[in-house]
């Protein structure tokens, strides 16, 4: 009997051992889970977000690099700068009719290449690059022909510096401060950098019409609220047929 009741013992004492967990660690252990969910949820929201960052940063930095390669390109062979507050009325140059009309060598006007920067009126955050057409039809006669457009850009500043080289010796310098907009209209991405470009076929600030000196010139491009700015600046340069083939 006595052997009968140890049994009975031993087997109640091994299933009270192998019992289920509690409520209160169920719940322990579900909360602990949760924890660790969420720490790993921020850490995967936080990397995406900075990745996201950086992609808008190489964004900016590689759109700010091609239009600095493009007002380098042109004003750095420059014999002319003008701005306007407006569209000008294009005119084809001719030598004895009209010799402040506008040129384009490559079309056999002139012997230089008028190029115009200005915004676009009908694209968001757009820049272009244009070159007098004198075979084509527009207000006043002719118009120009698109050669570059430069999107994600919201604004480009330009001021024009007088560099004193040595007594009576000047030169001058057209820097420009690039704006670009990347992300969304509630949460947008601004990128700036400052640029410039020496002007080495000027030696007389008389030789600028309309950009005076530390002044700021800014050409704003268009949104989803505010129209396109219509200032343009009017860069007459060589012939750069090869870079805009490029």
């Amino acid at each position: 009997m006595n052997k009968i009741i140890k049994k009975i013992r031993k087997r109640s004492r091994c299933a009270r051992s192998k019992k289920g967990a509690t409520l209160v660690e169920l719940v322990a252990v579900i909360a602990i889970l949760a924890i660790i969910s969420s720490s790993c949820l921020s850490g995967m929201f936080a990397m995406t977000k900075v990745a996201a960052h950086g992609n808008m940063v190489s964004q900016s930095q590689r759109t700010c690099a091609v239009l600095n390669q493009q007002l380098s390109v042109y004003a750095n062979t420059a014999t002319e700068l003008e701005v306007y507050s407006s569209q000008p009325t294009f005119t084809k140059y001719d030598s004895s009719t009209n010799p402040d009309g506008f040129m384009n060598a490559q079309s056999g006007c002139g012997n230089k290449v008028d190029m115009f920067v200005y915004a676009d009126s009908s694209r968001d955050n757009t820049i272009v690059f244009a070159s007098f057409d004198p075979t084509s039809t527009g207000v006043g006669g002719y118009n120009v022909k698109k050669i570059t457009t430069i999107e994600n850009v919201k604004q480009v500043d330009f001021k024009l510096k007088r560099l004193n080289i040595a007594p009576g010796i000047d030169k001058y310098l057209l820097e420009f401060t690039i704006t670009t907009i990347y992300g969304t209209q509630l949460k947008p991405y601004n990128y700036q950098i400052d640029s410039g470009v020496v002007l080495n076929n000027f030696t007389s600030a008389s030789t600028f019409d309309g950009l005076s000196l530390n002044n700021v010139f800014s050409i704003t491009t268009k949104n989803a609220t505010t129209a396109a700015s219509t200032n343009h600046l009017r860069i007459r340069t060589t012939n750069r047929d090869n870079v805009d083939r490029g």
